[in-house]
């Protein structure tokens, strides 16, 4: 049906930081716990109804959440195709999970019941299955680490059947609409956001600001350029003072 009518995702665009709503919530846990990722990235949030994995990765590649139905259906397909990449009994499953003794992860068939099911839970398996859904991308998973960055197994380079790209599609394991309590209190990781790279622009004007604050100066304020804009934009997120990027 897909291939009789036609029904293909778009092209993939670049989505400006200044084009994005910012999620508070991941912003105030990374600042406890990774704080280095707000240097490179923005987490932009979605809507929290169950289907938050493919709206984050509509939201990253397509700059619009409503394209999260058809990458929910194209992944459907893919798992369903291509059953022995997800069956950790099978000598094709996915080899960075099946050497990962630290990912604990369902069987097949709880996974093809989920994903084909509006409102599951979506793990690596789901993470897995939208890299090849003809998206041309990688996708590089994060997760909230209070000390070694890289020691969690949900921070992970996916890559996708055949995909040959060096585009890396950033989404961030984060809380969901609860209120973030404190470094102190256990992370709930039961959200996704697409973390949106800060421009080169933007993270050059933040060095500067780095540089001069010596000067007692903690915000540069230039003339009203674009790059002022944006490192103004990045000086509220990052301080945790706005919620939103107009």
């Amino acid at each position: 049906m897909l291939q009789f009518y036609k029904i293909m995702l778009p092209d993939v665009k670049c989505v400006e930081e200044d084009k994005v709503t910012v999620d508070a919530t991941s912003v105030a846990t990374l600042r406890d716990h990774s704080p280095w990722l707000l240097d490179h990235f923005i987490p932009a949030a979605v809507q929290g109804d169950g289907k938050c994995l493919f709206r984050a990765v509509s939201l990253a590649l397509y700059g619009d959440e409503s394209y999260h139905v058809l990458l929910h259906l194209l992944t459907a397909v893919e798992s369903l195709l291509y059953p022995s990449l997800y069956d950790r009994t099978a000598t094709e499953y996915y080899q960075p999970f099946k050497v990962d003794a630290c990912l604990l992860l369902s069987d097949y068939n709880s996974f093809v019941c989920d994903v084909v099911r509006n409102g599951a839970y979506a793990d690596m398996h789901t993470v897995f299955g939208t890299q090849l859904c003809d998206t041309n991308t990688n996708t590089d998973t994060l997760a909230h680490v209070p000390q070694d960055r890289w020691a969690s197994p949900m921070t992970k380079l996916v890559v996708g059947r055949g995909v040959q790209t060096e585009y890396a599609l950033n989404v961030l394991w984060t809380i969901g609409a609860s209120e973030y309590r404190g470094a102190g209190t256990p992370l709930n990781t039961n959200h996704f956001v697409p973390m949106i790279s800060v421009s080169s622009a933007t993270s050059a004007q933040v060095e500067e600001e780095e540089d001069s604050a010596q000067q007692g100066s903690s915000d540069i304020t230039l003339d009203g350029s674009r790059d002022a804009q944006k490192l103004s934009i990045y000086n509220r997120f990052k301080n945790g003072s706005s919620n939103e990027i107009d």
